[in-house]
């Protein structure tokens, strides 16, 4: 089953991505906005429960099928997720703003689901999907750390670490991506890397104690 989820997956991918066409995004329900404040609250059973109904009712609502998937995975329901998943994949318009959408739901995915054997190829499906929607807007601070999350989930940690870096340089007050950067950084054992974007934070006076241990860690010998 597993086999043909991926086949399946891989050929929406290409379907989806290949065509120069870019079509609309529909307009944002009521019952999406309540939706998405649910999944944000993480009351993840609300948000599944309002997306799969709004995925219904709201015909070719991709981003519905979206964010279903999502709750699905945050609520451990791998089969769930892959199903919502595809759904969303087969729905999507061909935008930017549904690439991106896609390559995160699968990114998300990956994260959930990193200590099982799909986590890469689910990995790799958002770095697709966010590689795409780079090709055409490579100033989005979120694709970038979507797409250094995914790099680092596939075991690509050098590309990964060159994404993010740049991501940090552009957008210093992005803390999430730093904190991703510095746990790619020491997945590399990257000391230098790690000396460099928290020495001067710490002269700064701007170290927590989380990032003071990982700076103790960058300067063992």
């Amino acid at each position: 089953m597993l086999r043909i989820l991926i086949v399946l997956s891989l050929l929406l991918v290409s379907s989806s991505c290949a065509g120069p066409r870019f079509d609309r995004e529909l307009p944002v329900g009521a019952m999406e906005i309540e939706a998405k404040q649910a999944l944000a609250a993480e009351d993840f059973a609300s948000s599944r429960r309002l997306f799969s109904k709004g995925a219904v009712t709201e015909t070719a609502n991709y981003r519905m099928l979206v964010g279903l998937a999502i709750s699905e995975a945050c609520l451990g329901r791998e089969d769930a997720f892959q199903a919502a998943a595809l759904s969303a994949c087969s729905e999507a318009p061909w935008s930017l703003t549904a690439f991106l959408r896609l390559g995160a739901m699968y990114v998300r995915g990956a994260e959930r689901f990193r200590a099982r054997p799909s986590a890469g190829h689910y990995a790799g499906l958002g770095v697709e999907y966010l590689r795409r929607a780079f090709i055409h807007d490579a100033s989005n601070p979120d694709l970038l750390h979507n797409l250094g999350l995914g790099l680092y989930l596939m075991g690509k940690t050098d590309e990964g670490s060159l994404i993010l870096t740049q991501a940090v340089s552009r957008f210093p007050k992005r803390l999430d991506i730093l904190q991703l950067l510095l746990t790619v950084a020491r997945a590399r054992e990257d000391r230098r890397l790690v000396l460099a974007l928290l020495e001067p934070r710490e002269k700064a006076g701007k170290l927590s104690s989380e990032w003071q241990l990982v700076l103790d860690w960058a300067r063992e010998k």
